[in-house]
Protein backbone atom coordinates (compact mmCIF):
# COMPACT_ATOMS: atom_id res chain seq x y z
CA UNK A 1 0.00 0.00 0.00
CA UNK A 2 1.23 3.55 -0.73
CA UNK A 3 1.75 5.84 1.88
CA UNK A 4 -0.38 9.09 2.48
CA UNK A 5 1.90 12.22 1.59
CA UNK A 6 -0.82 14.79 2.74
CA UNK A 7 -0.48 13.78 6.06
CA UNK A 8 3.28 13.74 6.35
CA UNK A 9 5.41 16.51 7.84
CA UNK A 10 7.64 18.30 5.75
CA UNK A 11 10.58 17.64 7.87
CA UNK A 12 10.17 14.11 7.06
CA UNK A 13 11.54 15.11 3.59
CA UNK A 14 13.74 17.93 4.61
CA UNK A 15 16.69 18.00 6.57
CA UNK A 16 17.44 21.43 8.32
CA UNK A 17 21.47 21.67 8.27
CA UNK A 18 23.33 24.37 9.87
CA UNK A 19 25.94 25.63 6.85
CA UNK A 20 28.57 27.94 7.64
CA UNK A 21 29.16 30.36 4.09
CA UNK A 22 32.37 32.49 4.73
CA UNK A 23 33.58 34.71 2.18
CA UNK A 24 36.76 33.69 1.30
CA UNK A 25 38.23 37.63 0.11
CA UNK A 26 37.47 38.71 2.97
CA UNK A 27 39.26 36.08 5.78
CA UNK A 28 42.18 37.73 7.74
CA UNK A 29 46.45 37.10 7.34
CA UNK A 30 45.60 35.11 10.69
CA UNK A 31 42.97 32.94 9.39
CA UNK A 32 44.39 32.04 6.26
CA UNK A 33 47.74 31.16 7.96
CA UNK A 34 45.73 28.82 10.00
CA UNK A 35 45.21 26.98 6.26
CA UNK A 36 47.44 23.65 5.76
CA UNK A 37 46.39 22.49 2.52
CA UNK A 38 46.44 24.37 -1.43
CA UNK A 39 43.31 26.46 0.18
CA UNK A 40 45.67 28.80 1.83
CA UNK A 41 46.90 29.84 -1.83
CA UNK A 42 43.34 30.03 -2.86
CA UNK A 43 42.40 31.82 -0.55
CA UNK A 44 45.64 34.05 -0.55
CA UNK A 45 45.33 34.52 -4.07
CA UNK A 46 41.18 35.92 -3.78
CA UNK A 47 42.66 38.46 -0.48
CA UNK A 48 44.99 40.13 -2.53
CA UNK A 49 42.84 40.69 -4.92
CA UNK A 50 39.71 42.07 -3.27
CA UNK A 51 42.92 44.64 -1.99
CA UNK A 52 43.43 45.54 -5.53
CA UNK A 53 46.88 44.21 -4.74
CA UNK A 54 49.27 42.83 -6.85
CA UNK A 55 49.43 38.88 -6.11
CA UNK A 56 53.05 37.55 -6.42
CA UNK A 57 52.39 34.29 -4.97
CA UNK A 58 54.12 32.47 -2.55
CA UNK A 59 57.34 29.97 -1.94
CA UNK A 60 55.07 27.49 -0.62
CA UNK A 61 54.84 23.96 -2.83
CA UNK A 62 51.56 23.60 -4.01
CA UNK A 63 50.48 19.77 -3.05
CA UNK A 64 47.83 19.33 -5.32
CA UNK A 65 49.28 21.31 -8.97
CA UNK A 66 46.72 19.88 -11.29
CA UNK A 67 43.99 20.13 -8.80
CA UNK A 68 44.85 23.61 -7.87
CA UNK A 69 45.26 24.85 -11.43
CA UNK A 70 41.87 23.45 -12.13
CA UNK A 71 39.99 25.20 -9.22
CA UNK A 72 41.57 28.23 -10.06
CA UNK A 73 40.69 27.97 -13.48
CA UNK A 74 36.68 27.57 -12.24
CA UNK A 75 36.76 30.13 -9.65
CA UNK A 76 38.03 33.42 -11.65
CA UNK A 77 37.00 31.99 -14.92
CA UNK A 78 40.33 32.91 -16.15
CA UNK A 79 41.65 30.03 -18.25
CA UNK A 80 45.16 31.09 -18.28
CA UNK A 81 45.70 28.30 -15.06
CA UNK A 82 44.84 25.53 -17.26
CA UNK A 83 46.66 27.12 -20.50
CA UNK A 84 50.01 27.50 -18.51
CA UNK A 85 50.19 24.49 -16.47
CA UNK A 86 49.40 22.14 -19.83
CA UNK A 87 51.65 23.93 -21.82
CA UNK A 88 54.74 24.05 -19.20
CA UNK A 89 54.25 20.64 -18.24
CA UNK A 90 54.07 21.43 -14.14
CA UNK A 91 54.20 18.38 -11.57
CA UNK A 92 50.80 17.17 -11.01
CA UNK A 93 51.83 16.18 -7.37
CA UNK A 94 54.02 18.89 -5.59
CA UNK A 95 57.34 20.72 -6.51
CA UNK A 96 55.55 24.07 -7.73
CA UNK A 97 55.40 26.93 -6.11
CA UNK A 98 52.35 29.55 -7.19
CA UNK A 99 55.89 32.32 -7.77
CA UNK A 100 56.89 29.35 -10.25
CA UNK A 101 53.75 29.75 -11.87
CA UNK A 102 53.43 33.67 -11.91
CA UNK A 103 56.87 33.62 -13.69
CA UNK A 104 55.55 31.36 -16.11
CA UNK A 105 52.47 33.86 -16.66
CA UNK A 106 54.72 36.87 -17.19
CA UNK A 107 57.39 35.24 -19.49
CA UNK A 108 54.13 33.86 -21.48
CA UNK A 109 52.91 37.57 -21.19
CA UNK A 110 56.13 38.82 -22.56
CA UNK A 111 56.46 36.26 -25.51
CA UNK A 112 52.78 37.13 -26.90
CA UNK A 113 53.61 41.27 -26.47
CA UNK A 114 56.99 40.49 -27.94
CA UNK A 115 55.01 38.45 -31.13
CA UNK A 116 52.61 40.89 -31.46
CA UNK A 117 55.38 43.55 -32.10
CA UNK A 118 56.98 41.40 -34.42
CA UNK A 119 53.87 40.55 -36.45
CA UNK A 120 53.26 44.75 -36.58
CA UNK A 121 56.81 45.44 -37.86
CA UNK A 122 56.84 42.77 -40.35
CA UNK A 123 53.15 44.16 -41.53
CA UNK A 124 54.18 47.60 -41.95
CA UNK A 125 57.20 46.31 -43.80
CA UNK A 126 59.48 48.38 -41.43
CA UNK A 127 62.63 45.93 -42.09
CA UNK A 128 63.98 43.25 -43.15
CA UNK A 129 63.80 39.34 -41.07
CA UNK A 130 67.05 39.73 -40.19
CA UNK A 131 66.81 43.37 -39.20
CA UNK A 132 63.59 43.15 -37.30
CA UNK A 133 65.50 39.83 -35.69
CA UNK A 134 68.31 42.34 -34.53
CA UNK A 135 66.07 44.61 -33.09
CA UNK A 136 64.02 41.97 -30.99
CA UNK A 137 66.88 40.31 -29.97
CA UNK A 138 65.74 37.35 -31.19
CA UNK A 139 67.70 34.28 -33.70
CA UNK A 140 66.27 35.23 -37.85
CA UNK A 141 64.70 31.47 -37.46
CA UNK A 142 62.09 32.39 -34.59
CA UNK A 143 61.18 35.80 -36.33
CA UNK A 144 60.85 33.62 -39.62
CA UNK A 145 58.03 31.57 -37.73
CA UNK A 146 56.35 34.73 -36.67
CA UNK A 147 56.46 36.02 -40.11
CA UNK A 148 55.10 33.10 -41.64
CA UNK A 149 51.79 33.42 -39.46
CA UNK A 150 51.69 37.30 -40.93
CA UNK A 151 51.62 35.52 -44.38
CA UNK A 152 49.12 32.80 -43.21
CA UNK A 153 46.96 35.35 -42.12
CA UNK A 154 46.66 37.03 -45.25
Amino acid sequence: MFPNFGKMEKSEFVNDYKINVFEIAWLDDQIIEKFTSDFKIVAKYFQTLRMNQEYKGTSEEIKHVDALFKMMTALTGDNSFEIIYNEHKFKKNGGETMGNFLEECMERGRKQEKEKIIMNLIESNAGSIEQIAEWVKLPVSEVEKIAQKVSSKA
